[in-house]
This record gives C-alpha cells, structure tokens and sequence, in this order.
C-alpha cells in the first residue's frame, strides 16, 4: 500500500509540479522548450516506469497505468487550457507505454519464475 501511494505521488508530481513549474517558473520560450522536454522525455519515461511497476503485482496496481494517464489530461488542462483535445493524444500514448510495458513486465517474470521453478 505505501508504495503504491508513493508512486501515486511520483506521478502527481511528474505529470502536475512539472508543468506547472515549467510555465510557472521559466521564461517565455525556455518554458515551452521544458514542456516539450517533458511531454517527450520525462512523461514518457515516467509511463515507462509506472508500467513495470504495475507488472510487477498487477492484481494490486492494475489501475496505475490508467491513473498516470489520467493524472496527465488533468495536469495538462489545468496548467495550460482546460479541455483541450490537444492533449488526449498525449494521454492516449502514455497509456499505450504504460499498459505495453506492464504487460511485457508480466511476461517476463513469468517466464523468469518458470525457469527458476524448472531448475
């Protein structure tokens, strides 16, 4: 429980301090080149990582994948314009990586406990 909630709050922070620090705190252009830096590097990656962290013990974190994207939309609407469809592309891909990753964690400890069970 208490790491789920911590990587609930990862993603908080990922997905609504960034932005928001970003257009809050940098400069004109400099803040959008930090969106596009985010939009493209760090939410991708943070997708990533929420996906095989949901694989890991997917009967416990099955909803975090949908939870980060979600978290995106509502970060995204709320820093730059409420309801935009702009960004459900964004939301769409990152929930694509997160399930595509949490998926491929399941297969792979599979596989790993069937070889340890084997040997």
């Amino acid at each position: 429980m208490k790491k789920n909630l911590a990587a609930l709050a990862a993603v908080f922070i990922v997905m609504f301090g960034f932005p928001w620090a970003s257009v809050t705190l940098a400069p004109g252009d400099a803040g959008m080149a930090i969106c596009f830096v985010l939009f493209f590097g760090v939410n991708t990656t943070v997708s990533m990582f929420v996906g095989i962290f949901a694989g890991l013990q997917v009967k416990q974190r099955w909803f975090l994948p949908f939870v980060n994207a979600a978290m995106f939309l509502l970060g995204a609407w709320t820093v730059f314009d409420w309801g935009n469809p702009d960004f459900n592309g964004f939301a769409i891909a990152y929930l694509a990586i997160a399930l595509v990753a949490c998926l491929t964690t399941i297969v792979v400890v599979r596989n790993i406990k069937k070889e340890l069970n084997n040997n």
